[in-house]
């Protein structure tokens, strides 16, 4: 299953979108803004993760190329933390979610065991 969320401007526009990539517990996070719609992101994001927290997902992941600053820049005002990542020329980011919403404070919770 794939699950995709968008975000559209008073025009209904598509402004942006935030997709998670399975059903799995642990599943990966993508999204993306259009140029015109600046500044929606780190909103739409921790929106995702929250809905994600409360319908039983336990961990989301991001993966960015190293130079994509500003994707990173989203995930880590979200609260996600980089762990090391074995794909060269990529970041990983990690949420651990708590069932009701992200973390936004920019701390991550102890691994479950």
């Amino acid at each position: 299953m794939h699950f995709v969320f968008v975000v559209v401007d008073d025009e209904k526009l598509v402004a942006a979108a935030c997709d998670i990539k399975s059903w799995e517990p642990v599943a990966e996070i993508g999204y993306w803004a259009s140029q015109q719609h600046r500044g929606v992101m780190t909103n739409a994001v921790k929106a995702v993760c929250a809905l994600a927290g409360v319908v039983g997902y336990r961990m989301l992941f991001a993966r960015t190329k190293d130079k994509n600053v500003r994707s990173q820049a989203v995930l880590e005002r979200v609260g996600f933390g980089r762990e090391p990542c074995g794909e060269k020329g990529y970041q990983r980011f990690e949420l651990l979610l708590n069932g009701t919403s992200c973390h936004t404070d920019g701390t991550k919770p102890a691994r479950p065991h």
